[in-house]
């Protein structure tokens, strides 16, 4: 995926899933604008050997995804594969995106951070280790406010605003 400085989006490469949002599956070897998005800020992709995605956030602060949605990671309210860009209903105001393997995290403008898709290992942070599927973005429930999110594979990774106090209240041992 390329990001141009008018907010529109070239895409390129394998497309299996549909992640390329180009309107159908077909691999590109050379980079092709997607005509239904503009505006757009951040682009983050996600995938593993089987399930691939993309996601898209615009000046607004709406989000945008495309691909495999099998595990609920395109937050659609579904498990459809997508194969050009659909908004997300159930958010807004979004400040950062992040995709992984199997999920896309999402941060709002007042540092809420929302999960959407497989919840193995708890890499959504939804406080649940169970092997089940979110399909729609559901709030975390952090204690502070997360200004980024970075999503792995299996995994996730919150920065938080403000660091909790580590320690000054551990006993001290000699």
């Amino acid at each position: 995926m390329l990001l141009d400085a008018q907010g529109e989006v070239w895409a390129t490469g394998n497309n299996a899933g549909g992640q390329l949002g180009l309107g159908d599956r077909t691999n590109r070897d050379t980079p092709q604008k997607i005509p239904t998005l503009s505006g757009i800020v951040q682009v983050a992709v996600g995938g593993t050997g089987r399930s691939f995605h993309t996601v898209f956030l615009d000046q607004d602060g709406d989000v945008w995804s495309t691909g495999n949605g099998n595990d609920g990671q395109l937050g659609l309210e579904d498990t459809w594969d997508r194969n050009v860009p659909e908004q997300m209903q159930t958010v807004a105001s979004i400040a950062h995106i992040a995709a992984g393997g199997y999920h896309t995290m999402l941060v709002d403008r007042s540092g809420v951070a929302y999960g959407t898709g497989w919840d193995g290992f708890g890499l959504l942070g939804l406080d649940s280790t169970a092997d089940g599927h979110q399909n729609s973005p559901q709030p975390l429930p952090s204690p502070t406010r997360v200004v980024h999110a970075a999503a792995g594979s299996e995994h996730t990774v919150l920065l938080a605003h403000e660091v909790p106090d580590c320690g000054s209240t551990a006993p001290v041992i000699d």
